[in-house]
């Protein structure tokens, strides 16, 4: 919107981001590890939790080329989305933050693996395994 103001919020997208050199020499920057999916919000919530706030700034703006409406999730992605959430949880979140993410995150997993099978989509369903194991 016109004139609207920065504000603080929640995580900062990896396809546009610019860090203080200071605290990627502090903190680190995005942890290889992850390679894709959820290597953002790892760094936002290391960052947050150090103390430094993240904000969205209205004014800037990046073309981040995606097909839409977007294709289905190919196999490779659900097998790193899931696995790089988990970690996440499991390096970054109190013990309530994990039981909210298990009760929201296992019903949903079970529910696609279903989806999956019913469809007879087995390259979704091995690789949606993959990620929860």
């Amino acid at each position: 919107e016109l004139g609207e103001q920065s504000r603080e919020c929640g995580f900062v997208s990896g396809c546009c981001v610019m860090l203080r050199a200071e605290v990627v020499r502090q903190l680190g920057g995005f942890e290889a590890s992850y390679f894709s999916y959820g290597e953002d919000v790892e760094l936002s919530v290391r960052y947050a939790r150090a103390g430094w706030r993240l904000l969205w700034v209205p004014e800037a703006h990046v073309v981040h080329h995606t097909p839409w409406p977007e294709p289905p999730i190919a196999p490779w992605k659900l097998t790193l989305r899931d696995r790089n959430r988990r970690r996440m949880v499991r390096a970054h979140y109190t013990t309530g933050e994990r039981v909210s993410f298990a009760v929201w995150f296992w019903p949903t997993r079970a529910a696609r693996l279903v989806q999956y099978a019913v469809r007879g989509d087995w390259a979704r369903l091995r690789a949606q395994w993959r990620g929860l194991v």
